[in-house]
């Protein structure tokens, strides 16, 4: 029996099964998977042990009759390399032989049952036999087994629109939260009694009122209101017989542009609370007493991201939960202990939080661990475990006595539209759907729109052709927080961002060829050269943003270019458009590498897909009179003109129909659920 033909192969320490592309290391699968790509190649490779392979005999193997770029190769052997846990200076399995190729040098041999007992020996036939007796035991006896908790979520609301920020009396029975009623515009605060279903609203104005609080007597009540000219936190005292808010007084007021402020009772007289110095500053939370008005900082994070923002206190355990937002790489979950007055950091998540919650006893901690699901960390060792997982989104846990209560559902629904390119132009429906769509844009040369979708109920990457017909091309296997998306203008290649992380795939296989970023470096924004040969994107290089080039060709080999933060290229000229970090003045960086301050400002952009350059021609939104304005400036006559009106402010541009494709939100129908932990 020849070792291609059979089913499952012995690779040194690891065990192969070929049906399935799977490497088992001590009875365990290795993970991450191989993708199809790198199994077929890790198969070429030890099937051909005695030789060294070339890497154009790779490239034909891998490849076939598609063009791509021999230094894909590079990616592929450094992915298996690193499944097999193997080096280039040290190898085990796979040796580089410069300028000729690799080899396999591990040993190679079949996987059969007798050959398996025969190298195990009698302690593992032992075990093996142990095994049988402990499965014969329980599975026969299944009374024996001690089931694992389960935890079913009940609704605790049933408002139409939507509801949010649940906070609820220390004896748990009264609920408050912020609502905002189908049509409405404004979030206001809203009590509900646990044993009735009667909802009384506590603010009836124009401002928003967000994260509401009782205080620990219950007697009053704390919460964040905002609109588009103030920003602030206010008290009042609430009358139980009236059911009123009375004495409503401001505490502390702040800029517009902070809205990310998050506020708990520390007791009847203190408060903490989120904010920060300057705009440039990242937030850090104070200590507030409502009756000196002394405010005292008590965590100071690093200027990398945007600081402490959500809060937690529990009185139990007498420690502050805080979530620090580590750029929008990642969130670490910090414990600040009022005791000793010093901050540990408990764990850091891959994702972005926004709330977090305190069980009854002060030990665990509820957070969000993905888009669907929650999960807890225990505080004195940081150990995580999955907790409940839904079919829908989940939103901001609180506590809620024994319990813990969240948000079920998103907060919008988005479609993706079409405009006309011409003055005063109307949205119409491009794909309409009960999904949420998003981050729609366009492959000019080839027709395709790549976009964003949760249609299999997970965020994932689509791609619709010329014809009409949708395709999925990523395959998450949790929803991913995207930020931003480009595809080259063949369709070839897609580039996105996750968590500050820069991921290159291929359209064709949906093989990852380029991952860089994540913890230490953040990447945003790619785009690709009109002539499809490289790959910009923007780097963060000691708090500063730097433009850099891949070519597609050598993948390995970045080119810093020059400082900057957002980018476009020109089918004009080939040059590069671009506007550094908090700045509105547009740059062009010629192909000879020239930097040339234009006369154009596009104002407050904060995505790459803000802002186009067709021609002589740059399209950009901006924020005017209440409402998102798509506006042209001719780059040679200088003319400025607004040309409509749009519910996003991010877009693509179809010049072929000269159309331009955009999103469109709708409020989605929320509610708060509780989920009984004991």
């Amino acid at each position: 029996m020849s070792i291609k033909s059979n089913r499952k192969v012995l690779l040194g320490e690891y065990v192969y099964d070929s049906d399935i592309g799977v490497l088992y290391l001590n009875s365990k699968r290795v993970e991450p998977r191989l993708t199809v790509t790198e199994a077929s190649l890790l198969e070429f490779l030890y099937t051909h042990q005695d030789q060294i392979m070339s890497r154009d005999a790779i490239l034909k193997h891998v490849a076939g009759d598609r063009v791509v770029s021999a230094d894909i190769i590079t990616q592929y052997i450094k992915t298996i390399r690193k499944a097999l846990d193997d080096s280039v200076s040290n190898p085990r399995y796979i040796r580089t032989f410069p300028k000729q190729g690799y080899q396999f040098i591990a040993q190679v041999g079949e996987v059969e049952e007798k050959n398996l007992v025969k190298r195990v020996g009698f302690v593992t036939v032992f075990t093996l036999i142990l095994f049988s007796l402990l499965v014969w035991f329980f599975w026969l006896k299944p009374e024996y087994i001690p089931l694992p908790p389960s935890y079913h979520a009940l609704p605790i609301t049933s408002l139409k629109g939507q509801e949010i920020d649940g906070d609820s009396t220390i004896d748990n029975q009264y609920l408050l939260f912020s609502h905002k009623a189908q049509g409405d515009k404004n979030w206001n605060l809203v009590i509900k009694s646990r044993s009735q279903e009667r909802y009384i609203q506590l603010t009836h104005d124009e401002f928003n009122e967000r994260r509401g609080k009782f205080s620990p007597s219950g007697k009053r009540v704390m919460y964040h209101r905002y609109d588009r000219d103030s920003n602030q936190i206010r008290v009042a005292s609430l009358n139980w017989q009236t059911m009123k808010l009375e004495d409503d007084r401001l505490l502390l007021e702040f800029p517009k542009e902070y809205l990310s402020i998050y506020i708990d009772w520390k007791d009847e007289h203190n408060i903490f609370y989120s904010s920060k110095v300057s705009v440039d500053e990242p937030y850090n939370i104070s200590e507030y007493n409502l009756d000196t008005l002394v405010r005292q900082d008590i965590t100071y994070p690093e200027n990398a991201g945007h600081g402490d923002l959500a809060i937690s206190y529990s009185r139990e355990a007498q420690k502050l939960a805080v979530l620090r937002n580590i750029g929008w790489s990642k969130t670490q979950i910090v414990i600040y202990d009022l005791r000793t007055k010093t901050t540990k950091m408990l764990i850091s998540v891959p994702q972005l939080l926004y709330s977090i919650a305190w069980n009854s006893l002060g030990t665990q901690l509820i957070y969000r661990s993905a888009r669907t699901e929650l999960g807890y960390v225990d505080i004195e060792s940081g150990e995580t475990k999955a907790l409940y997982k839904s079919n829908q989104p989940i939103y901001a846990p609180f506590k809620l006595g024994d319990s813990v209560g969240f948000m079920l559902g998103g907060l919008v629904t988005t479609d993706i539209v079409k405009y006309r390119l011409k003055k005063d132009a109307t949205a119409t429906p491009y794909l309409s759907s009960s999904f949420h769509d998003y981050l729609p844009t366009y492959a000019k040369k080839s027709g395709v729109l790549v976009f964003v979708s949760t249609r299999t109920g997970s965020l994932q990457i689509w791609l619709r052709d010329k014809n009409g017909m949708l395709r999925q091309i990523s395959h998450f296997k949790q929803s991913p927080s995207l930020f931003d998306l480009a595809v080259d203008d063949e369709a070839h290649y897609v580039a996105y961002t996750i968590n500050a992380e820069l991921y290159l795939m291929d359209v064709g296989t949906g093989n990852i060829l380029l991952t860089i970023g994540g913890e230490n470096q953040e990447h945003n924004n790619p785009v690709f050269t009109p002539d499809g040969r490289n790959l910009i994107y923007t780097v963060k290089y000691k708090d500063e943003w730097y433009l850099e080039k891949r070519s597609l060709a050598q993948l390995e080999i970045p080119q810093l270019l020059t400082e900057g933060y957002l980018v476009k290229s020109s089918t004009e000229d080939n040059s590069l458009y671009f506007i550094k970090h908090n700045r509105p003045q547009l740059f062009k960086l010629t192909p000879l590498g020239e930097v040339i301050e234009t006369p154009f400002s596009l104002g407050n952009i904060q995505f790459a897909d803000q802002f186009q350059i067709i021609g002589k021609y740059i399209y950009y939104t901006i924020f005017s009179q209440g409402s998102n304005q798509l506006q042209r400036i001719n780059m040679q006559t200088q003319e400025k003109i607004n040309l409509f009106k749009m519910t996003s402010n991010r877009f693509t541009i179809n010049l072929e129909d000269d159309s331009l494709y955009s999103i469109i939100s709708g409020t989605s129908d929320t509610n708060l659920e509780v989920l009984q932990l004991n």
